[in-house]
């Protein structure tokens, strides 16, 4: 078969949507960076692991790659790849030190470093219903790191819309280092509040300048556990952070438009969890602007042509890309890492009829059933995942256990990709 039909049946069969160039951009990374795990391959493909697993499949069956863990090609699939690309060897152009992220801590942060890494490894557990993931301690330190560089932290009113990955404590721990007064308090006691939206009516966030040696920082998170944990954690740092359980689906409340210059959002990745967030974030800088620190995971074409729509009606000019910026203990499907956009807003306001978004379905469950069929990949034991079935969630599968082995790495029926434990 020629090669480009080769491309094309092992696209059909994986149904991909990128066709047969983004088969050929897989074996590239094949070729290129010789991968020494699906995972990292799938990094390097900034594609999802199910999807690079799957076309993993595809070539083994034509005898063109290996069984195992390890992606190693067959002498078949040498030929193979030689035809496509040629003779051409490897140079590894990538920085060693900061391994293409642009970015390094510094030493002078190694106890910064190690503050957080106690605090992030006794976060609440992932709710994988509101899709969220942890971000690495150095994915946070670094986060809060390029801000600062940009200027995003020092003399402003920084907010963060969903904060499990604990950046907020980040930003503090940091700004501490660096001999500021980080986070002065804003607003009362906001203990057993349950939604921003009707709470604390005195709240204010005083003007940009007034204090403008200070960060005030502020959280938004659905999820009461890490709000109070955010809490537990700024008590021990010594700072204050101000705190509130919100849901996105809910407006703001008026007190908190235009209030903050700097928010960070880690979104679900969904086209309407960004893009509701990013409306979101564009009531709480208001009229005046600000900047938008937007981490999502690499989407499919279609949606990321919908997702980048949308952000151009808000109003949003991408001013700076870091693919494969954060990098997370969870989020498997994403090979571990998502990509940090610096966003600022553009002429005018977002469109009134933006700013008036409000969707019932923003979690990747609530648009896409979950579950399925998994196997273990040890005894090879089929269990049915779903809202109906005795493990809801992937995750609840792996905390559980295989039932009959007790195993915690499972494969999704049909692909060759374990999905980890």
């Amino acid at each position: 078969m020629h090669n480009s039909g080769l491309l094309k049946e092992i696209a059909d069969a994986v149904r991909l949507r990128e066709g047969p160039i983004g088969v050929q951009a897989v074996l590239w990374s094949l070729r290129w960076a010789h991968p020494i795990s699906t995972q990292e391959w799938a990094r390097n493909c900034r594609l999802p692991i199910p999807v690079v697993a799957a076309i993993r499949g595809e070539l083994v069956k034509r005898g063109l790659m290996e069984e195992g863990r390890c992606p190693r090609v067959t002498p078949k699939g040498e030929e193979l790849l030689r035809n496509i690309f040629g003779a051409s060897s490897s140079l590894n152009s990538q920085c060693p030190i900061c391994e293409g992220q642009g970015l390094v801590i510094p030493g002078g942060l190694d106890c910064v470093l190690e503050q957080f890494r106690e605090f992030c490894s006794r976060r609440p557990e992932c709710d994988v219903r509101l899709d969220q993931s942890h971000g690495t301690p150095e994915s946070g330190i670094r986060r809060a790191l390029l801000a600062i560089e940009k200027g995003l932290i020092l003399g402003r009113h920084v907010a963060f819309l969903g904060d499990d990955d604990l950046v907020s404590i980040a930003v503090a721990l940091v700004m501490q280092a660096i001999g500021r007064n980080a986070c002065p308090k804003i607003g009362g006691d906001t203990e057993g509040v349950e939604s921003v939206g009707s709470v604390n009516p005195t709240l204010t966030l005083p003007k940009i300048g007034e204090g403008s040696s200070s960060v005030s920082l502020l959280v938004l998170d659905i999820d009461k556990r890490f709000i109070e944990y955010i809490r537990e954690c700024a008590s021990k740092a010594g700072t204050e952070i101000d705190l509130h359980i919100y849901d996105a689906r809910n407006s703001l409340p008026e007190e908190i438009f235009g209030s903050c210059r700097t928010v960070f959002t880690d979104p679900p990745y969904t086209v309407n969890g960004i893009t509701l967030f990013c409306c979101r974030a564009a009531q709480l800088l208001g009229k005046e602007g600000g900047d938008l620190m937007l981490s999502y995971a690499d989407p499919a074409p279609d949606d990321l042509f919908q997702i980048e729509g949308n952000l151009n009606r808000q109003g949003w000019i991408t001013v700076d890309l870091r693919p494969g910026f954060n990098r997370y203990e969870g989020s498997s499907i994403h090979a571990h890492q998502s990509n940090l956009r610096h966003l600022r807003p553009g002429a005018g306001v977002p469109h009134e009829k933006e700013m008036d978004l409000c969707y019932s379905s923003l979690y990747t469950g609530e648009i896409r059933r979950p579950g399925g069929r998994y196997t273990c990949a040890l005894c090879e034991t089929a269990i049915e995942v779903g809202p109906d079935r005795e493990y809801e969630t992937i995750a609840d599968l792996k905390k559980n256990g295989c039932p009959e082995c007790g195993g915690n790495t499972f494969r999704k029926y049909g692909e060759t990709g374990p999905l980890g434990s």
